[in-house]
């Protein structure tokens, strides 16, 4: 391992071979079944009808923290936009808002999770009172 005066011995060359390889995995398209990290559902599938209210909190939790989440997403766009319209396209434009893509997209997705477990919510809760369990119509 090098020392932090010889940080210059921690460099690579490109092969052609590597270039190969690299653009392979990079446009290939995924595998398998896509991973989808929500916690609710599991939860969701294993409760007992005593556990939904415990469902409920964690629904609106996971809904306002979409709310924030699309909040900041948008405001983000927002001064990008802003930003945007007071440079000028230069040889580099089109690579930045390549970059960017995600920025665009992102508070869409957030508002969409809003609503997802809003409706999850709304459903848990309805669940809640015809069962006369605590947790129910809270909004």
């Amino acid at each position: 391992m090098a020392s932090q005066g010889q940080r210059d011995l921690d460099r690579y060359e490109l092969t052609r071979a590597g270039e190969v390889s690299y653009k392979a995995w990079l446009y290939a398209v995924p595998s398998g079944m896509p991973t989808l990290r929500e916690a609710l559902y599991g939860r969701i599938e294993l409760c007992e009808l005593e556990d939904v209210p415990e469902l409920i909190r964690i629904a609106r939790e996971e809904e306002l923290i979409a709310r924030d989440l699309y909040s900041s997403a948008s405001t983000k766009l927002k001064q990008r936009r802003e930003d945007h319209e007071e440079q000028t396209v230069d040889e580099h434009g089109y690579l930045r808002n390549l970059r960017e893509v995600l920025l665009y997209v992102t508070p869409s997705y957030w508002a969409w999770r809003h609503e997802h477990f809003r409706e999850i919510r709304k459903q848990l809760e309805k669940i809640a009172a015809e069962a006369g369990l605590p947790g129910a119509g809270r909004g």
